[in-house]
């Protein structure tokens, strides 16, 4: 699949240039729609001062950019849809795309408590009761260092004020602050993701929700898979040639003649990986890859959050391999498995239950995420279809 890094390959080296200009020249077309140096100037602008916008790396504004060529391709691919979009729609939205914000401000705020117990204090302002209920305590934990236990109780008032309705607005302008995001360019978005959302949503039935949430009711109740693997690489001896059926025989034959090396107790495992794994990041960890979400939407949620540096979690890599390592049971071997870079043995070592859900929110979470997965394929098949031509700088103006 054509993804979004590579095509930004060629405009990495010069975007430097763009930012100090807002003219209206086409810097990049999509499927012949046009995005001009002076409609990424707005959104900076929009997103930063005057003079941070003159220091800003290129890799952020790249970022900046290519959020906005992610909506785009949602744009024109939706541009004819006919869908009924209540307010309590975008409020859902809304609320699902602002988690991570939410999630890193207080990865951020357990880092730097001082200036978190101040932005705490702002937020609580605006409500007399969770006021009443935690200033004092904050004041005194301006007044003394903090102990382990107050990281505890910092992220109790955190999950309230996250939680109580009367303070979202000064909640949202506090974080969305933090990490530069403009809230009309946001709601906007959100816009388009629940038109998006809700145009996939009628291609699926009841049936289709319950089906789902009884084949993946441990994942949608957040349950987590810790696994290890030893991993085979499939490539071609030559590498301008494509790998030939012999090659990938043979790679095959090998893992599972490994597999029948290893112990039904797995107690020799660990050391297996050690000796044939071909992934260096796991091979003196007896393959550990440590705790694995169930899925990512990575072009989806990338959209919004590219320009904070969020990163998708490896596992995105091979997630052919994560589909089959779920439906294990914990400390059995499995066959050997196919991604798109190799073979993988893999055991779950460990399961870690999620909360218990009732059938109804069970069934919300099964049509959530059955959208969502369909929503992160569509938007790749769009890039990997989309015509994207850049504007390209003469040699004399890209070394000037």
């Amino acid at each position: 699949m054509k993804s979004l890094n590579s095509i930004f390959a060629f405009a990495f080296c010069f975007l430097a240039l763009l930012v100090c200009q807002a003219q209206e020249e086409v810097l990049v077309k999509i499927n012949g729609e046009a995005i001009t140096q002076k409609d990424l100037m707005e959104v900076l602008e929009k997103s930063y001062d005057k003079d941070e916008i003159e220091s800003l790396q290129p890799a952020l504004v790249r970022f900046h950019l290519q959020e906005m060529i992610i909506f785009k391709i949602i744009d024109q691919n939706t541009e004819n849809v006919s869908v009924k979009c209540l307010p309590k729609d975008y409020i859902e939205d809304v609320e699902r795309y602002e988690k991570p914000f939410l999630a890193y401000y207080l990865r951020w705020g357990l880092e730097s408590t001082f200036l978190f117990v101040q932005k705490l204090q702002e937020i609580i302002a605006s409500s007399p009761t969770l006021k009443k209920k935690h200033q004092k305590w904050l004041e005194e934990c301006q007044e003394r260092m903090l102990k382990t236990e107050d990281q505890k109780t910092l992220v109790d008032i955190w999950q309230e004020i996250t939680n109580e309705k009367e303070v979202k607005g000064a909640l949202r302008k506090v974080v969305f602050e933090k990490y530069r995001v403009d809230f009309q360019i946001f709601r906007n978005r959100i816009r388009t993701i629940t038109k998006f959302r809700k145009h996939v949503a009628q291609k699926y039935n009841q049936k289709d929700f319950q089906e789902f949430a009884q084949k993946e009711e441990f994942a949608l109740c957040d349950g987590l898979i810790r696994m290890s693997h030893i991993f085979l690489a499939v490539k071609s001896k030559d590498p301008k040639k494509p790998i030939t059926p012999q090659e990938e025989d043979a790679v095959k034959q090998k893992a599972l003649e490994l597999s029948k090396e290893i112990q039904k107790d797995l107690s020799n495992f660990a050391q297996a990986a050690q000796k044939h794994t071909q992934d260096q990041s796991t091979k003196y960890q007896g393959g550990d890859l440590g705790w694995i979400p169930r899925w990512t939407a990575s072009t989806i949620f990338g959209g919004f959050l590219k320009h904070i540096g969020w990163t998708p979690h490896p596992s995105e890599t091979y997630q052919d391999v994560v589909d089959q390592a779920y439906h294990l049971k914990e400390n059995t071997l499995s066959q050997p498995i196919r991604s798109s870079w190799g073979y993988h043995i893999v055991v779950v070592t460990a399961r870690k239950e999620g909360t218990k859900l009732n059938k109804d929110e069970l069934i919300k979470r099964s049509e959530d995420m059955l959208c969502l997965l369909e929503m992160e394929r569509l938007v790749r098949e769009w890039i990997k279809k989309s015509k994207i031509e850049w504007q390209k700088l003469d040699k004399e103006e890209q070394y000037d």
